[in-house]
């Protein structure tokens, strides 16, 4: 059985997933995507249905993202685009204060 926390960082959950979490038949969950009651956008064959929604339906809130590993991809995504500028040599010149 597919729980809440199985779905953590994703941004969609398929229908066997979410019928896992509703507690009901995946048939019955594709035709509610078809139908519209349950938001869902078709990707080839299968319904992808947005995990905020599944989260809003069982009144968990999405968890707040970890602000120090959060600060870690900045600060390591900042180093690697100073380092390939350096290595372009398309760093501007510093000026003196």
């Amino acid at each position: 059985m597919t729980s809440l926390d199985d779905l953590a960082g994703k941004l969609f959950a398929n229908t066997p997933e979410v019928a896992s979490l509703l507690g009901r038949d995946e048939r019955t969950v594709r035709k509610a995507v078809e139908s519209g009651t349950i938001p869902g956008q078709k990707i080839g064959a299968n319904w992808l249905i947005p995990v905020a929604w599944v989260r809003e339906q069982a009144g968990m809130p999405e968890p707040s993202p970890d602000v120090d590993t959060l600060a870690d991809q900045v600060a390591d995504r900042v180093v690697a685009r100073l380092a390939m500028l350096l290595a372009a040599g398309m760093m501007p010149e510093s000026r003196a204060l």
